[in-house]
């Protein structure tokens, strides 16, 4: 009774050893490339990047501002309206500094990206040799 339990136990072993496909060079970069710690942490700096770059874009957007005091429930009873909205509308043209900031802020945002770029070659490189 023993034996084909054992039997049965070791071929569904080798039938689980054989449906698996020999690890191709193509898929080890691609697991090396998912699990590099490196490669997360540029790729989080480049988005961070990203982010500064495009706060520092958004400050030619047209500002809004609205200002809404509305009279009280007892006022309306008695015929006076003392609400009032006041809508003020501002736009940044040109701002030297915020220049500068954005043309560092690109600066550092292709860095980032070049970083990255060379982290993926090293990787390939070494996985290669």
């Amino acid at each position: 009774m023993k034996t084909p339990v054992a039997l049965i136990i070791v071929s569904l072993a080798g039938l689980s050893m054989a449906e698996q496909a020999p690890l191709t060079l193509g898929k080890a970069l691609e697991i090396a490339q998912t699990q590099s710690i490196d490669e997360q942490k540029q790729q989080l700096s480049i988005n961070t990047e990203s982010l500064n770059l495009s706060a520092l874009n958004n400050r030619y957007r047209p500002n809004l501002n609205l200002d809404l005091q509305l009279a009280a429930r007892a006022e309306y009873e008695q015929n006076k309206d003392n609400s009032h909205a006041f809508l003020k509308v501002s736009q940044v043209l040109y701002d030297e500094n915020n220049e500068i900031s954005t043309q560092a802020q690109q600066s550092k945002h292709d860095n980032a990206k070049f970083k990255l770029a060379q982290l993926k070659r090293e990787k390939t490189l070494q996985v290669m040799s």
